[in-house]
């Protein structure tokens, strides 16, 4: 197995932080992924539809998160959104498509939180947004 090749992905800023996985809502709208963590809730929306889903619990994917965490150990700490570079899931899917669907035309993204390993292939961004939980201060 090639290494795992991680791209930091945060496009629309959101705060940076521990997040679990709270929700997947997967229709003919599209794919939205609810992230939180004690203060925010985190929307990612892929508002058409996508090429490819995974989800995991994060323990039934021991050698890749200890592959991840060898190579970027720290480096990574509290980031979520990740684009696969180069990825054999991308490759994967190029064969099963007869090249339809080729690491030019398509994205491999990695949303890593606590408890969860979700991976989606798609040919467009997704659309992300948060908001505050609570305020701190109020």
């Amino acid at each position: 197995m090639n290494k795992i090749i991680l791209e930091n992905y945060n496009p629309q800023p959101y705060p940076i932080g521990e997040y679990e996985l709270e929700k997947i809502l997967y229709d003919y709208n599209g794919t939205t992924l609810i992230l939180e963590s004690e203060q925010h809730v985190v929307t990612i929306q892929f508002p058409k539809p996508i090429e490819f889903l995974r989800t995991s619990d994060e323990g039934n994917r021991i050698k890749t998160t200890h592959e991840i965490l060898a190579e970027y150990g720290d480096s990574i700490k509290g980031y979520t959104l990740f684009k696969v570079l180069d990825s054999e899931l991308s490759a994967w899917l190029e064969s099963e498509t007869f090249t339809a669907l080729n690491k030019e035309n398509s994205t491999h993204f990695m949303f890593a939180t606590n408890n969860d390993i979700t991976e989606i292939v798609s040919v467009n961004d997704p659309i992300i947004s948060y908001k505050v939980k609570w305020n701190l201060y109020e």
